[in-house]
């Protein structure tokens, strides 16, 4: 299952405010409960939530560092083998960058802060978190729904995708629409999907079965299907991080189980 024979890949896309981010979350706590191994989290979507839901308040993101990189591309950082040009300085500011918290690290991709090509610097950002995450088990990516950052190729290819989705025509409706695309970004920028499942969030038990019927329509196989979870509603109310939440929050309880079924637990 693995894409490169380093860490795991695991990626988060839907519609906004379906909970993906929350998703993500919940997978890292899981993880880094259940398995005690390395865990990269990168937040890839412009609205910066995972930070937040993680607890994190201070960061900076790799947007920044671009912006920085392409504004003085000749920078140089002092090393022990001698003085280098952009891309030892960028992996350099990367590894500043990352947050180190307790059981994973994080890196926020944030969005560009100004017009222009970034091809130059995109192969360096890709060619930099290429090697920094094949010192961890586990990258989760929390993406936006256009995945744009993937269909750029700033990160690389992912093993499993969940698209998220709730059980309102728009959720669903964009479920299909990320389907569509990773079919586009492996034509056109070569960008591999391996495994890709659904996961129907906030839905009603009698619910649940008609919207698993349509994500299947659209080859999308649901592998999880999440009640609304009171405690996640309570949280987010008193701002508290969700890698706080209880063993027996609904939401765990869910991903674990999608875990299990993946044979990664």
């Amino acid at each position: 299952m693995r894409s490169n024979g380093s860490s795991l890949v695991l990626a988060f896309s839907g519609k906004g405010g379906t909970g993906k981010t929350m998703l993500t979350t919940v997978l890292i706590k899981v993880l880094r409960e259940e398995t005690h191994k390395k865990i990269l989290a990168v937040d890839a979507d412009p609205a910066v939530s995972l930070p937040i839901s993680l607890g994190i308040r201070e960061y900076e993101s790799v947007g920044h560092l671009r912006e920085e990189m392409k504004a003085d591309s000749r920078k140089r950082v002092p090393t022990l083998k001698g003085i280098h040009h952009a891309s030892t300085m960028f992996e350099y500011q990367l590894l500043q960058s990352m947050v180190e918290a307790e059981g994973y690290s994080l890196l926020v991709m944030g969005r560009p802060e100004g017009p222009g090509c970034y091809c130059p610097s995109n192969h360096i950002i890709r060619s930099a978190i290429d090697t920094l995450s094949k010192a961890f088990d586990f990258c989760v990516i929390d993406c936006e729904a256009g995945m744009e950052h993937l269909s750029r190729r700033t990160t690389r290819g992912v093993d499993i995708m969940f698209i998220v989705t709730d059980p309102s025509a728009k959720g669903v409706a964009t479920a299909k629409v990320v389907k569509d695309l990773t079919k586009e970004m492996k034509e056109e920028s070569g960008v591999e999907i391996a495994e890709m499942y659904g996961i129907i969030n906030r839905v009603e038990p009698a619910m649940g079965p008609p919207v698993a019927e349509k994500l299947k329509q659209y080859g999308i196989e649901p592998i999880g299907i999440l009640p609304p979870d009171p405690y996640v509603t309570q949280f987010d109310i008193e701002g508290r991080s969700l890698l706080e939440l209880p063993a027996d929050s609904t939401t765990v309880q869910g991903v674990k189980e999608v875990l299990r079924k993946l044979e990664i637990l």
